[in-house]
């Protein structure tokens, strides 16, 4: 590692990944991380990555859902011609549903990737399957409101619940496919 001013070398975080520890030393040789670093560790590494990963599975998850209701709506008016300007206004639909996919599922989607890092899940299709499960619960209570527990699935919920394995696995590659062991560190 290269030197920094006055000779001494830093590390911001250990070579497995896992969360630096404040005060501590990392070994032979090695300084103590200082709290300007702690502080850009735990705003860039523990706050923007993950919202950053969300907002773009959220974006997939809302891609997906928009390219196939483009494609019923070409397969439904076999007379009307293929448009840039239809496909131009899918994406920007598809970016609008993206913002309210990552509003309306946010608080949930915290809670379960909280849950799965608590559980020590294996990463991955934990994201997945969460994203599905979270993409087909929100859109069947969004279709049914209150009586959503006496109502059965749709196809809609169906796709959502697709989209939201799309997701998932968008935002377990964007948050650079973390692997065993996990560390939940409050400092």
């Amino acid at each position: 590692m290269p030197a920094r001013a006055g000779g001494e070398n830093r590390r911001t975080h250990t070579a497995s990944g896992c969360a630096p520890r404040f005060g501590s030393g990392y070994g032979k040789g090695e300084s103590l991380m200082t709290i300007r670093e702690l502080l850009v560790y735990i705003l860039l590494r523990r706050l923007l990555y993950p919202a950053i990963a969300f907002l773009g599975a959220s974006m997939m998850a809302s891609l997906l859902v928009s390219i196939v209701f483009f494609a019923i709506a070409l397969w439904g008016e076999p007379d009307q011609p293929f448009s840039l300007y239809g496909l131009f206004g899918m994406l920007i639909v598809a970016i609008t549903l993206g913002f309210y996919v990552a509003a309306l599922a946010g608080v949930p989607a915290c809670l379960l990737i909280w849950g799965m890092r608590l559980t020590g899940l294996r990463r991955g299709w934990a994201d997945a399957i969460a994203g599905g499960l979270l993409g087909a619960v929100m859109m069947h209570v969004v279709l049914h409101g209150a009586s959503a527990i006496t109502e059965a699935p749709s196809l809609m919920v169906g796709l959502f619940g697709i989209a939201g394995l799309a997701g998932g696995a968008v935002y377990w590659n964007f948050t650079g496919r973390p692997r065993p062991p996990y560390t939940l560190t409050l400092i």
